[in-house]
Parts: structure tokens; sequence; C-alpha cells
């Protein structure tokens, strides 16, 4: 009985961690495209201001 509840305690951890990590690689995605646009925005701006 404790190896049955020991793997169904596993697999909710496992299922924890996966969604977890999900969830992670989605906001780390997010955040490097926030940082590239305003990467992509301040060069916009420092071209802007040398042409003038």
């Amino acid at each position: 009985m404790d190896k049955n509840k020991s793997n169904i305690d596993t697999d909710k951890s496992i299922k924890q961690l996966e969604e977890e990590n999900e969830f992670l690689r989605i906001e780390n995605a997010y955040l490097k495209e926030i940082r590239r646009l305003n990467l992509e925005s301040d060069a916009k701006m420092k071209m802007n201001s040398k042409r003038k």
C-alpha cells in the first residue's frame, strides 16, 4: 500500500513540476519578446534623434 501511495505522490509531483515548467517557459518567452521589443524601440528612437 505504501508503494502505491508513493507512486501516486510521485506522479502528482511530476505533473506539478511539468505544469510549472510549462508556465515558466511561456513566461520566459514572453519576457524575451518584451525585451526584444524594448530594444527595437530604443534603437528606433536613437536613429530618429540622430537624424534631427
